[in-house]
């Protein structure tokens, strides 16, 4: 399944923390996970094991 994703930046006590927002059409909840790797998920082998 495609989803449709943007990047989002989040203020946390005046840190930007970053993230991309994932969801397919007309979904029904919205679920939200931290994984705290401290990397961006832009980089190429890791955007790569999301469509796994």
């Amino acid at each position: 399944m495609r989803t449709a994703e943007s990047s989002v930046t989040i203020d946390v006590d005046g840190t930007p923390v970053s993230g991309i927002y994932g969801r397919p059409d007309n979904p029904v909840a919205t679920l939200v996970l931290a994984h705290g790797a401290g990397r961006a998920w832009s980089i190429r082998s890791w955007a790569a094991s999301r469509t796994l």
